[in-house]
Protein backbone atom coordinates (compact mmCIF):
# COMPACT_ATOMS: atom_id res chain seq x y z
CA UNK A 1 0.00 0.00 0.00
CA UNK A 2 2.86 2.43 0.99
CA UNK A 3 5.01 1.56 -2.32
CA UNK A 4 1.22 2.58 -4.07
CA UNK A 5 0.76 5.73 -2.63
CA UNK A 6 4.81 6.43 -3.51
CA UNK A 7 4.32 5.67 -6.73
CA UNK A 8 1.00 7.46 -7.26
CA UNK A 9 2.94 10.60 -5.72
CA UNK A 10 5.91 10.37 -8.46
CA UNK A 11 3.36 10.17 -11.41
CA UNK A 12 1.61 13.13 -10.15
CA UNK A 13 4.77 14.97 -9.71
CA UNK A 14 6.48 13.37 -13.39
CA UNK A 15 3.06 14.74 -15.08
CA UNK A 16 3.18 17.89 -13.10
CA UNK A 17 6.84 18.54 -14.84
CA UNK A 18 5.62 17.78 -17.87
CA UNK A 19 3.00 20.27 -17.98
CA UNK A 20 5.06 22.95 -17.16
CA UNK A 21 7.28 22.32 -19.75
CA UNK A 22 5.06 21.67 -22.82
CA UNK A 23 3.81 25.11 -21.10
CA UNK A 24 7.15 26.75 -21.32
CA UNK A 25 7.69 25.75 -24.88
CA UNK A 26 4.27 26.81 -26.04
CA UNK A 27 5.10 30.41 -24.40
CA UNK A 28 8.51 30.40 -25.91
CA UNK A 29 6.87 29.36 -29.31
CA UNK A 30 4.09 32.01 -28.75
CA UNK A 31 6.48 34.95 -27.65
CA UNK A 32 6.63 37.49 -30.71
CA UNK A 33 9.59 37.59 -32.65
CA UNK A 34 12.46 40.42 -32.89
CA UNK A 35 11.66 42.31 -35.75
CA UNK A 36 14.07 45.22 -36.05
CA UNK A 37 14.82 48.70 -34.17
CA UNK A 38 13.83 52.47 -33.88
CA UNK A 39 16.97 54.44 -35.84
CA UNK A 40 15.34 57.49 -35.16
CA UNK A 41 12.37 59.41 -34.18
CA UNK A 42 11.02 63.16 -34.79
CA UNK A 43 8.32 64.49 -32.65
CA UNK A 44 6.02 62.28 -30.82
CA UNK A 45 5.45 58.89 -31.87
CA UNK A 46 3.94 55.70 -29.66
CA UNK A 47 3.56 52.24 -30.18
CA UNK A 48 1.03 49.81 -28.84
CA UNK A 49 3.06 46.39 -28.08
CA UNK A 50 1.74 42.81 -28.89
CA UNK A 51 -0.58 41.98 -26.31
CA UNK A 52 -0.84 45.16 -24.21
CA UNK A 53 -3.63 47.26 -23.56
CA UNK A 54 -1.98 51.02 -23.32
CA UNK A 55 0.11 52.59 -25.74
CA UNK A 56 4.14 53.60 -24.71
CA UNK A 57 6.31 56.37 -26.07
CA UNK A 58 8.25 55.19 -28.76
CA UNK A 59 12.09 56.00 -28.47
CA UNK A 60 14.94 55.85 -30.45
CA UNK A 61 17.05 52.45 -29.70
CA UNK A 62 13.43 50.43 -28.78
CA UNK A 63 13.14 47.07 -29.88
CA UNK A 64 10.21 46.37 -32.30
CA UNK A 65 9.04 42.88 -32.57
CA UNK A 66 6.25 40.86 -34.07
CA UNK A 67 2.95 42.22 -33.04
CA UNK A 68 3.61 45.41 -32.57
CA UNK A 69 1.81 48.85 -33.90
CA UNK A 70 3.42 51.94 -34.38
CA UNK A 71 1.56 55.36 -34.62
CA UNK A 72 3.24 58.66 -35.61
CA UNK A 73 1.50 61.98 -34.98
CA UNK A 74 1.02 64.96 -36.38
CA UNK A 75 3.97 66.04 -36.41
CA UNK A 76 5.76 62.53 -35.53
CA UNK A 77 7.98 60.18 -37.84
CA UNK A 78 10.08 57.19 -37.17
CA UNK A 79 12.54 54.96 -39.25
CA UNK A 80 13.21 51.85 -38.57
CA UNK A 81 15.90 49.35 -39.54
CA UNK A 82 14.73 45.42 -40.01
CA UNK A 83 16.40 42.33 -39.15
CA UNK A 84 17.32 42.09 -43.10
CA UNK A 85 18.76 45.38 -43.14
CA UNK A 86 15.00 46.97 -44.30
CA UNK A 87 14.80 50.51 -43.80
CA UNK A 88 10.89 51.30 -42.97
CA UNK A 89 9.94 55.49 -42.82
CA UNK A 90 6.83 56.43 -41.31
CA UNK A 91 5.51 60.01 -42.03
CA UNK A 92 3.09 62.19 -39.54
CA UNK A 93 -0.03 60.62 -38.44
CA UNK A 94 0.77 57.14 -39.96
CA UNK A 95 0.00 53.62 -38.09
CA UNK A 96 2.06 50.97 -38.79
CA UNK A 97 1.92 47.23 -38.10
CA UNK A 98 4.03 44.26 -38.39
CA UNK A 99 2.09 41.14 -38.70
CA UNK A 100 5.24 39.00 -39.73
CA UNK A 101 9.10 39.12 -39.96
CA UNK A 102 10.96 35.88 -40.01
CA UNK A 103 14.40 36.31 -41.75
CA UNK A 104 16.87 33.08 -42.17
CA UNK A 105 20.12 34.46 -44.18
CA UNK A 106 20.79 32.59 -47.24
CA UNK A 107 17.88 30.74 -47.06
CA UNK A 108 14.18 32.67 -46.75
CA UNK A 109 12.02 35.57 -45.78
CA UNK A 110 8.84 35.75 -44.98
CA UNK A 111 7.10 39.19 -44.06
CA UNK A 112 4.30 41.06 -43.86
CA UNK A 113 3.63 44.20 -42.67
CA UNK A 114 0.93 46.74 -42.80
CA UNK A 115 0.28 50.51 -42.97
CA UNK A 116 -3.31 51.39 -41.93
CA UNK A 117 -2.83 54.61 -42.93
CA UNK A 118 -0.46 57.28 -43.74
CA UNK A 119 2.75 57.08 -45.82
CA UNK A 120 5.58 54.98 -45.56
CA UNK A 121 8.93 54.53 -47.59
CA UNK A 122 10.69 51.35 -47.91
CA UNK A 123 14.14 50.14 -48.59
CA UNK A 124 13.91 46.53 -49.14
CA UNK A 125 17.48 44.71 -50.22
CA UNK A 126 17.51 41.78 -52.77
CA UNK A 127 18.49 38.18 -51.52
CA UNK A 128 19.37 35.13 -53.42
CA UNK A 129 16.84 32.82 -51.25
CA UNK A 130 14.94 29.70 -51.59
CA UNK A 131 12.01 31.30 -50.42
CA UNK A 132 11.43 35.04 -50.67
CA UNK A 133 7.83 37.03 -49.40
CA UNK A 134 7.98 40.57 -48.48
CA UNK A 135 4.24 41.76 -48.11
CA UNK A 136 3.30 45.24 -47.78
CA UNK A 137 -0.12 45.76 -47.07
CA UNK A 138 -2.38 48.69 -47.08
CA UNK A 139 -6.36 49.00 -46.15
CA UNK A 140 -7.60 46.94 -49.10
CA UNK A 141 -3.92 46.11 -51.18
CA UNK A 142 -0.93 44.11 -50.93
CA UNK A 143 2.34 45.12 -52.69
CA UNK A 144 4.82 42.18 -53.32
CA UNK A 145 8.60 43.59 -53.22
CA UNK A 146 11.70 42.15 -53.63
CA UNK A 147 14.29 44.33 -53.90
CA UNK A 148 12.81 47.27 -54.20
CA UNK A 149 12.46 51.12 -52.73
CA UNK A 150 9.78 53.10 -53.17
CA UNK A 151 6.85 54.83 -50.67
CA UNK A 152 3.49 53.72 -49.62
CA UNK A 153 0.32 55.55 -49.22
CA UNK A 154 -3.28 54.76 -47.47
CA UNK A 155 -4.97 57.26 -47.87
CA UNK A 156 -8.61 58.13 -49.49
CA UNK A 157 -6.43 57.25 -52.76
CA UNK A 158 -4.20 54.28 -52.05
CA UNK A 159 -0.89 53.99 -53.81
CA UNK A 160 2.68 52.81 -54.50
CA UNK A 161 5.84 55.06 -55.62
CA UNK A 162 8.36 52.68 -56.95
CA UNK A 163 11.78 54.17 -57.56
CA UNK A 164 13.77 51.13 -57.59
CA UNK A 165 13.29 47.42 -58.84
CA UNK A 166 9.29 45.97 -59.40
CA UNK A 167 6.21 45.55 -57.38
CA UNK A 168 3.06 43.69 -57.90
CA UNK A 169 0.79 45.92 -56.61
CA UNK A 170 -2.81 43.92 -56.67
CA UNK A 171 -6.47 44.38 -54.92
CA UNK A 172 -9.86 42.27 -55.37
CA UNK A 173 -10.44 43.78 -58.76
CA UNK A 174 -7.40 43.07 -60.26
CA UNK A 175 -3.30 43.63 -60.45
CA UNK A 176 -0.55 45.54 -62.05
CA UNK A 177 3.79 45.56 -62.15
CA UNK A 178 4.81 48.87 -61.37
CA UNK A 179 8.37 49.73 -62.61
CA UNK A 180 10.72 52.30 -61.50
CA UNK A 181 9.61 55.79 -61.86
CA UNK A 182 5.61 54.48 -61.86
CA UNK A 183 2.71 55.17 -59.63
CA UNK A 184 0.42 51.85 -59.20
CA UNK A 185 -2.95 53.68 -57.25
CA UNK A 186 -6.73 53.34 -57.09
CA UNK A 187 -9.35 54.77 -55.57
CA UNK A 188 -11.89 52.74 -53.83
CA UNK A 189 -13.82 50.35 -55.81
CA UNK A 190 -11.59 50.01 -58.62
CA UNK A 191 -9.10 48.20 -60.01
CA UNK A 192 -5.29 49.44 -59.90
CA UNK A 193 -3.73 51.70 -62.87
CA UNK A 194 -0.25 52.20 -63.81
CA UNK A 195 1.10 56.07 -64.31
CA UNK A 196 4.94 58.10 -64.61
CA UNK A 197 4.96 59.74 -61.74
CA UNK A 198 7.12 63.31 -61.71
CA UNK A 199 10.18 64.43 -59.92
CA UNK A 200 8.23 67.00 -57.62
CA UNK A 201 5.59 64.10 -56.38
CA UNK A 202 8.82 61.74 -55.30
CA UNK A 203 10.09 64.81 -53.63
CA UNK A 204 7.14 65.53 -51.84
CA UNK A 205 6.96 61.74 -50.87
CA UNK A 206 10.57 62.16 -49.81
CA UNK A 207 9.68 64.84 -47.90
CA UNK A 208 6.48 63.37 -46.00
CA UNK A 209 8.85 60.32 -44.62
CA UNK A 210 12.84 61.47 -44.45
CA UNK A 211 13.42 62.58 -41.03
CA UNK A 212 14.92 65.98 -40.78
CA UNK A 213 18.63 64.90 -41.29
CA UNK A 214 18.87 61.49 -42.62
CA UNK A 215 16.76 62.75 -45.63
CA UNK A 216 19.16 64.56 -46.31
CA UNK A 217 21.50 61.83 -47.63
CA UNK A 218 18.70 59.42 -48.95
CA UNK A 219 19.59 56.53 -47.07
CA UNK A 220 16.52 54.77 -47.19
CA UNK A 221 12.39 54.96 -48.08
CA UNK A 222 13.43 55.90 -51.88
CA UNK A 223 15.72 58.82 -50.25
CA UNK A 224 15.75 62.37 -50.69
CA UNK A 225 18.18 62.26 -53.60
CA UNK A 226 15.25 62.01 -56.62
CA UNK A 227 14.76 65.03 -57.23
CA UNK A 228 17.04 66.86 -59.48
CA UNK A 229 17.99 70.48 -58.66
CA UNK A 230 16.04 73.31 -60.58
CA UNK A 231 17.77 75.12 -63.61
CA UNK A 232 19.13 78.02 -63.03
CA UNK A 233 17.07 81.09 -63.83
CA UNK A 234 17.62 82.58 -67.33
CA UNK A 235 19.57 86.00 -67.91
CA UNK A 236 17.52 88.60 -69.21
CA UNK A 237 18.69 90.18 -72.66
CA UNK A 238 20.38 92.96 -72.57
CA UNK A 239 18.74 96.14 -73.03
CA UNK A 240 15.48 94.66 -70.74
CA UNK A 241 16.13 96.85 -68.04
CA UNK A 242 15.79 93.91 -66.04
CA UNK A 243 18.88 93.52 -63.55
CA UNK A 244 20.71 90.21 -64.08
CA UNK A 245 19.78 87.77 -61.30
CA UNK A 246 21.98 86.55 -58.84
CA UNK A 247 21.64 83.08 -59.66
CA UNK A 248 19.48 81.59 -56.72
CA UNK A 249 16.43 79.88 -57.20
CA UNK A 250 13.34 81.10 -55.61
CA UNK A 251 12.81 79.16 -52.31
CA UNK A 252 9.89 77.36 -53.70
CA UNK A 253 10.92 76.36 -57.17
CA UNK A 254 11.56 73.03 -56.87
CA UNK A 255 8.28 72.11 -55.19
CA UNK A 256 6.05 70.86 -58.32
CA UNK A 257 2.36 70.52 -57.74
CA UNK A 258 1.67 66.65 -57.61
CA UNK A 259 0.56 65.35 -60.89
CA UNK A 260 -3.52 64.06 -61.29
CA UNK A 261 -5.11 61.50 -59.58
CA UNK A 262 -3.52 61.38 -56.53
CA UNK A 263 -5.53 63.91 -54.40
CA UNK A 264 -2.11 65.79 -53.54
CA UNK A 265 1.02 65.06 -50.96
CA UNK A 266 1.47 67.91 -48.60
CA UNK A 267 5.12 68.50 -47.50
CA UNK A 268 5.98 67.65 -44.00
CA UNK A 269 6.14 69.96 -41.68
CA UNK A 270 10.02 70.48 -40.40
CA UNK A 271 10.36 69.70 -36.76
CA UNK A 272 13.22 69.95 -34.64
CA UNK A 273 15.23 65.85 -35.01
CA UNK A 274 15.41 64.13 -31.42
CA UNK A 275 18.78 62.88 -32.12
CA UNK A 276 17.67 61.22 -35.67
CA UNK A 277 20.53 58.48 -36.08
CA UNK A 278 21.93 58.21 -39.81
CA UNK A 279 22.07 54.60 -40.72
CA UNK A 280 23.66 53.30 -43.42
CA UNK A 281 22.58 50.03 -45.49
CA UNK A 282 24.50 47.88 -47.65
CA UNK A 283 22.02 46.43 -50.11
CA UNK A 284 23.72 43.40 -51.94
Amino acid sequence: MGKSKVLAAAAVILAAFFSVLVSSQKAAFAAPGLAGRVAGIEGRVDILRAGASEVAPLKQGDEVFVGDIIRTKSDGKAELVMIDKSVMRLGHNSRFGIERYLFRPGRSRAVTVKLYRGKSGFKVPRYALQSNRFHLKTRTAVAGIRGTAGYLVSEEVEAVYVTKGIVKFSNEFGSVLVKAGEIGQFAMGQAPVVRPFTPGESGHMGSAVNLHETGKEGSGGGGGGDVPPPPPPATPPAGSGMPPSSGQPAANSAMLPPGPGVGGVPTATQVAPSTPVNINVNVP
